[in-house]
């Protein structure tokens, strides 16, 4: 990310999350308010060892926001010369990025996202989500959860990604919703309602087992 930075020739302004899986563990960069959700139990039954309690879907690890304040979250930004005389009251770089390490098992689901998603949806509405997907694609394919080692059989993660996006796009239209970008200006000091219009971008991927 700092590479990236450097090397930067346009202007603008973004957060950003980076992700790595080596080994067993997957390292996180997260730059403001765009995140990360590692979701665990995804396929019940089929994730669990045989004799076992079957796990629930649940969340074991999360990013936490980065806020110079309410709304103004941690960035990079890149400004032409002509707006050098701009007042900027702080510039962030890739080296205040929060990070993350933590250990991960197949048929485990990361989800990378902006905060699209995470202001207009609950973590709970996120979980609703992926367990309909999942229990959707389990029904098509005949209600059998496919082994670990048949990952071919897994719901597709495109699928996942696209009905988070869409429950979130269609939260943020909704003038009448509490949404978690309300209850943040609310303890801000900033009463709002309603959904929160922005661009939603969400990446989901299985942790799979190597051959």
């Amino acid at each position: 990310l700092t590479a990236a930075e450097r090397g930067a020739t346009t202007f603008g302004a973004t957060t950003a999350v980076l992700a790595e899986l080596s080994g067993g563990a997957v390292g996180v960069a997260n730059l403001g308010d765009s995140g990360f959700r590692l979701v665990r139990g995804a396929m019940g039954a089929a994730a669990s060892p045989q004799g076992a309690v079957p796990e629930k879907l649940h969340i074991v690890c999360k990013s936490e926001e980065q806020q110079h304040g309410w709304n103004w979250p941690y960035q990079l930004m890149r400004l032409p010369d002509s707006l050098g005389a701009i007042e900027v009251s702080a510039w962030d770089t890739a080296a205040d990025c929060d990070t993350y390490k933590f250990c991960v098992y197949p048929d485990d689901l990361l989800l990378l996202f902006s905060d699209g998603l995470s202001d207009n949806l609950y973590d709970s509405e996120i979980l609703e989500v992926i367990g309909s997907v999942i229990k959707q694609e389990l029904a098509e394919a005949g209600g059998v959860p496919p082994l670990r080692s048949d990952t071919s059989r897994l719901p597709r993660p495109d699928r996942i990604a696209s009905a988070l996006a869409l429950a979130a796009k269609r939260r943020s239209r909704d003038l009448s919703a509490w949404v978690p970008f309300c209850e943040k200006g609310n303890e801000s000091g900033y009463k709002s309602l309603g959904g929160k219009p922005d661009d939603i971008t969400v990446v989901v991927a299985w942790v799979v087992a190597q051959n």
